[in-house]
Formats: C-alpha cells, sequence, structure tokens
C-alpha cells in the first residue's frame, strides 16, 4: 500500500509541475515572440541603413517556403526597392548544422550576389568560441556586407581560409562559422532565383 501510495504521490506532483510548466509556456509565449519580432525590426534596419541612399529604400514583407533557407517551415522576406525598382531580398534563414545546434540568421543581398549585411537572431554556440558569429561578441559577422558571393564562389573562395577560402574563422572553432558561411550562400542562392517571383504570401497570413 505504501509504495502505491508514493507512486500515486509522484503521479500528483509530475501532472502538477507539467500543468505549470504549460502554462507559464503558454503565457510568456507571446512575450517572447515579441521580442523575438522586435530584435527582428531592429536588425532589419540596420542591414538596410547599411546601403548607401538608404532613404530611397522601401521594403515589403512576405512570408515563403524554400529548402535553401535552411528547412521546409514558412519564412519572412523582405522584397526591397529603391527608387520603386527591385533592388534586392533579405531573408530569415537557419543553418541546422551548427555547433550546438541551429542558427538564426537575417541575409540581406542583391539579386547578383553583393550582400547587404548579415546578422545572427538566435543561436546556442559556445561561449567564448563559437558566440563570435554574434554582433554583441564581435564584428566577424561584419565582414560580409559588400561581399560579392558569386565572385567569390567563381574563385572557390567564398569558405574559410582553412578550406581555401577569405574568410577568417575563430580560434577553436571551425564548425559555427562553416555553418554559418554556408547558410549564407545558400540565402544568396535563394534571393538571385527571387527576382521575377510573384507567388509569396503576405505577412500577415502567416501562421505563428
Amino acid at each position: 500500500m505504501k509504495t502505491i501510495s508514493n507512486v500515486i504521490k509522484i503521479g500528483f506532483f509530475a501532472i502538477f509541475f507539467s500543468g505549470i510548466t504549460a502554462f507559464v509556456y503558454e503565457n510568456t509565449k507571446p512575450i517572447i515572440y515579441k521580442n523575438v519580432q522586435e530584435k527582428q525590426k531592429k536588425i532589419l534596419k540596420i542591414i538596410v541603413n547599411n546601403e548607401k541612399d538608404s532613404k530611397n529604400i522601401q521594403y515589403n514583407c512576405y512570408v515563403t517556403s524554400n529548402k535553401l533557407l535552411g528547412d521546409k517551415k514558412k519564412h519572412h522576406i523582405w522584397i526591397i526597392k529603391k527608387k520603386n525598382e527591385l533592388y534586392g531580398m533579405i531573408v530569415e534563414s537557419i543553418a541546422l548544422d551548427g555547433y550546438s545546434g541551429s542558427i538564426k540568421m537575417i541575409v540581406g543581398s542583391d539579386f547578383l550576389g553583393k550582400i547587404f549585411g548579415v546578422r545572427i537572431l538566435e543561436h546556442y554556440e559556445t561561449p567564448g568560441l563559437g558566440d563570435k558569429i554574434d554582433s554583441k561578441v564581435s564584428n566577424w559577422i561584419t565582414y560580409f556586407s559588400d561581399m560579392n558571393v558569386f565572385s567569390l564562389i567563381s574563385k572557390g573562395k567564398f569558405a574559410l581560409k582553412k578550406d581555401g577560402g577569405v574568410i577568417d574563422q575563430f580560434t577553436g572553432a571551425s564548425i559555427t562559422p562553416r555553418a554559418v558561411i554556408n547558410q549564407i550562400k545558400n540565402s544568396v542562392i535563394f534571393i538571385s532565383k527571387q527576382k521575377n517571383s510573384q507567388f509569396f504570401e503576405t505577412c500577415n497570413n502567416k501562421k505563428k
């Protein structure tokens, strides 16, 4: 009987604390989502303002899914116009092969492969090593601005220096920057294929 009583007590506490955890998650989810959206808006503004004559740049938000963006989920994309002419895109993208997990980022480029800017949205990389991809920790990610991905790919140079490319790695870390580089390349390839595409959903239709 004592054993049964203990099992019942353990089961009760398990259900009780699971309920609390679920309650907290559901009530903090909107706050977390809002914080992510605010961070995203700030990063988007930084990337746009990197461009000359940024006052004449307009951008509209859409959503799409494409394996070049890292997974099958829907991602935000922003179609950019400059003086009412198509200029490029900014996309949400994700590298699934980071050292400690997925690395979410925003990548902007024109349709010919020139990068406007890249920023990391979320990562789980090791502090002091892989976290140098974050602009709050180091300026490594800013070096991609103005690079032309296709020009470097044609020369076999859009890669880490240890892989024969022109991009610095971190001391003691290569998996993390390599994952970021590969996903930047995929993102720019995606953008280059979208200039004449007209089949995107507007952001208001995105399922959260």
